[in-house]
């Protein structure tokens, strides 16, 4: 089994990266192939289990001229907030997702395994998965 995870903000910077890196770590001591991708800026320093690729998706790049997306005020790097991207910038993060998404599958032919971690508030109960 080959599995792709992906996240479009920093791994291990909050709580979704947290989250994504451990299931990573998890399935490496597992022997399951895996990729990542994640929204990053070329500055960062992304780490992975060893054998575990990752693509990453730029932000503060031409492609996507503004900063690595979050959902929350407070981050802990500079971020843009999902609910101030314009049409635009919701646009460009697409083009650029799906590209490198497609790289990926094409490459090793990837299982897609989207992971979210669902705000505080949320009555875990009431969900069917």
């Amino acid at each position: 089994m080959r599995v792709l995870s992906v996240t479009a903000q920093k791994p291990c910077s909050t709580g979704s990266g947290v989250y994504l890196t451990e299931v990573v770590r998890s399935l490496a001591k597992m022997g399951v192939s895996q990729a990542v991708v994640a929204g990053v800026t070329r500055e960062d320093r992304v780490d992975m289990p060893e054998g575990v690729t990752v693509y990453p998706v730029y932000f503060s790049s031409e492609k996507l001229p503004y900063p690595v997306v979050g959902m929350s005020d407070e981050m802990p790097y500079t971020s843009t907030r999902y609910r101030d991207m314009t049409e635009e910038m919701a646009g460009q993060f697409k083009a650029a997702f799906l590209e490198v998404l497609d790289e990926a599958i094409e490459k090793a032919g990837y299982y897609l395994m989207p992971s979210f971690v669902l705000p505080d508030g949320v009555d875990k109960s009431t969900l069917s998965c």
